[in-house]
């Protein structure tokens, strides 16, 4: 009887009192300060006896001024288009490309380079934005023994300007581009001017609608979509055309248009990886309607850091 009873109390003693434990402080949520992307992608295009190749990359640094973008829930991509902190953006990119005509000696290549800065400012549901960017464009070609090279330097600046209606996002952007160089245009180039819309379905899908005149010479316009199956993953896919025709009889006139579809893997809170996949195809409308397609891929890291 009295081991019995000394075994009761020894298993009653030894039991853990949740009631007593201390409540477990919540976990803080991760809060960024900006990000940085490195990009890679590649394209080749393959008709009628004309072949090319390219290859791009890019580097960028963002960083959300004022207050940092809190890791709240949301789908991770969404977080800054929610949250709406004001930015600034330093990118960095350069690309190459090369292509040969099997039935001639043509053989071209070409490199480009280019540096953009871009901010924005949030008054409380209306943004105003800027940018400019620098850039460097070099070609060569050659034809049996006759040899042209052109290097042309381009000045882009743009402003932005938009209002947030819940979670509806509507923008004007206005952009133009100033050429110098031995190929630089020789016609007025007044600039692009862009509508958009952006909008949400929930925080299930996100959805983007963009138009564009180029000042008299052209029309495009793109669509965008991506779905957040997980908060870790968004799938998307694009739409883009662009008719260009120019007033200069010595200026290209072309149509052109692609797909592209996606995805993005949030890898941990902090780093994203992103793949692509496209195909586009562009029609010249001064080289008898000839239509080249290109298909590419490519791939971005993102970082977010505190």
């Amino acid at each position: 009887m009295g081991m019995r009873c000394w075994l009761a109390v020894a298993i009653v003693a030894s039991r853990p009192s949740f009631a007593e434990e201390p409540e477990q402080p919540a976990r803080e949520a991760e809060r960024s300060r900006g990000e940085v992307q490195a990009s890679l992608g590649g394209s080749f295009v393959r008709q009628d006896g004309f072949r090319g190749d390219a290859v791009s990359g890019g580097l960028s640094v963002g960083l959300n001024l004022g207050r940092p973008v809190v890791d709240d829930g949301e789908p991770l991509a969404l977080q800054p288009y929610l949250q709406r902190p004001d930015s600034l953006t330093v990118s960095a990119g350069a690309g190459g490309t090369w292509t040969s005509r099997d039935y001639s000696s043509l053989a071209t290549r070409s490199n480009s380079q280019s540096v953009t800065v871009a901010g924005g400012h949030w008054f409380s549901r209306v943004f105003l934005g800027g940018s400019l960017g620098l850039g460097r464009s070099y070609s060569f070609a050659s034809l049996t023994n006759v040899a042209a090279e052109s290097t042309v330097y381009g000045l882009a600046p743009g402003v932005d300007l938009g209002v947030r209606i819940g979670t509806t996002h509507l923008a004007i952007d206005y952009g133009v581009g100033v050429f110098f160089g031995d190929a630089a245009p020789n016609v007025p180039n007044w600039g692009a001017l862009g509508l958009s819309v952006t909008w949400l379905l929930d925080t299930v899908a996100q959805f983007r609608l963009r138009g564009f005149n180029v000042a008299g010479d052209g029309v495009g316009a793109s669509f965008f979509a991506e779905i957040f199956p997980t908060a870790r993953v968004g799938v998307y896919a694009s739409l883009n055309y662009e008719d260009l025709r120019r007033s200069s009889p010595s200026s290209p006139t072309y149509s052109s248009g692609g797909i592209a579809a996606g995805a993005g893997f949030w890898l941990t809170r902090r780093w994203e990886l992103d793949v692509s996949v496209n195909l586009g195809g562009a029609t010249s409308h001064s080289a008898g309607s000839r239509t080249l397609w290109n298909e590419g891929a490519g791939a971005a890291l993102r970082y977010r850091f505190r």
